[in-house]
């Protein structure tokens, strides 16, 4: 109980220090609907959320608690794989100004606001967004939200599980999409679950990663991974909900 109200008070502080009065007040105000809010941030500018709490909290994650933090890299001149709604890109661009960035994302909402966050940065043209899911090897499935509803919860089934949901969607291979990447790559991995099976087919991408950041949605697959991960020679470091592994 003490830890989570100390969380509490250093997330309304962060916040507030972030985003302002405004922002805070956002952040209570916040419901479940598909209405577009402005957030004028202190560090990266003007952002749009939906006002919806997985936006709200994405932006925590990333602005607020640096769980994505390379503001040690600034020199990294490679590319970085990443996307959701646009929060995550806007935050390497911000700090890794010599990176391009390669969006991948399945959903076509998300890809709406995603593009109108990235739109408003001068330099998007470092930045190429590919509408997809990203798996062990290429095929297609089927994009299907947690029972929430969820716009960071998607998961990618083989086979349609209701007629009346379940997008399809395209699903590109790890190892073909950095097949083309001829310079080091950090990688991050926020994929519900199917970290597992991208990890475990490292061997045909990990040549050219330098970092993978990694939210585990299972302590099973939590505990395994790092220690695979460790004994293989990579440093490893938490930064709030995200594990970073280097070479």
């Amino acid at each position: 109980m003490v830890s989570e109200v100390r969380y509490l008070v250093k997330k309304y502080l962060r916040w507030l220090r972030e985003c302002g009065v405004h922002g805070l007040i956002r952040l209570w105000m916040r419901d479940q609907d598909e209405r577009l809010v402005r957030l004028n941030t202190r560090s990266f500018g003007e952002i749009f959320v939906r006002n919806r709490v997985e936006d709200f909290e994405v932006v925590n994650t990333v602005f607020c608690f640096h769980a994505y933090d390379v503001r040690r890299l600034r020199s990294f001149s490679g590319t970085v794989i990443g996307a959701n709604i646009g929060i995550s890109v806007r935050y390497f661009l911000q700090f890794l100004p010599k990176a391009k960035v390669i969006a991948v994302e399945p959903s076509n909402k998300n890809c709406s606001i995603f593009e109108m966050n990235i739109g408003l940065r001068p330099d998007r043209d470092r930045v190429r967004l590919l509408q997809c899911a990203i798996g062990s090897k290429r095929g297609r499935g089927y994009l299907v939200a947690d029972d929430a509803g969820r716009y960071d919860s998607f998961k990618v089934a083989a086979s349609k599980p209701d007629l009346a949901k379940g997008e399809s969607v395209e699903v590109i291979g790890l190892s073909d999409l950095l097949a083309e990447v001829r310079e080091p790559v950090i990688l991050k991995i926020d994929i519900e679950g199917a970290e597992d099976e991208l990890l475990e087919a490292r061997g045909c991408w990990s040549h050219s990663v330098v970092r993978i950041m990694v939210e585990f949605h299972s302590p099973v697959f939590e505990a395994r991974w790092c220690q695979t991960l460790m004994t293989e020679g990579w440093r490893a470091e938490k930064h709030f909900d995200t594990w970073h592994f280097q070479k």
